[in-house]
């Protein structure tokens, strides 16, 4: 049990890390050095990522389609959804609420 906490901890730390260089350090790296300008380099960085992001999910979708998981996680996610999901008190668009909240 103990080796199973070790490598939770581990991959905890590692994934973290991963993610603060891929998102923040290589990110500037390359908008501002590998590519012809700054301004350009971060709109190649952010159609690189959703396209890579994009890839992930039909590759996602397509095992658990063709896997066991599939009706389960279908199930699951549905029944996520209906639980944590509400309605808001007042018909406001996405914006006017994202505004309203943050300033």
């Amino acid at each position: 049990m103990k080796k199973i906490f070790n490598f939770a901890l581990y991959d905890f730390a590692n994934s973290a890390f991963t993610t603060i260089i891929i998102t923040f350090i290589f990110a500037t790296y390359f908008a501002k050095e590998i590519a012809p300008n700054p301004v350009l380099g971060q709109a190649y960085w952010g159609w690189t990522i959703g396209i890579t992001g994009f890839l992930i999910a039909i590759n996602l979708f397509t095992f658990l389609v063709n896997s066991a998981l599939s009706s389960n996680f279908f199930f699951i996610a549905a029944i996520s959804f209906a639980l944590f999901s509400n309605e808001p008190k007042e018909p406001t668009n996405f914006l006017s609420s994202f505004s309203k909240a943050t300033f």
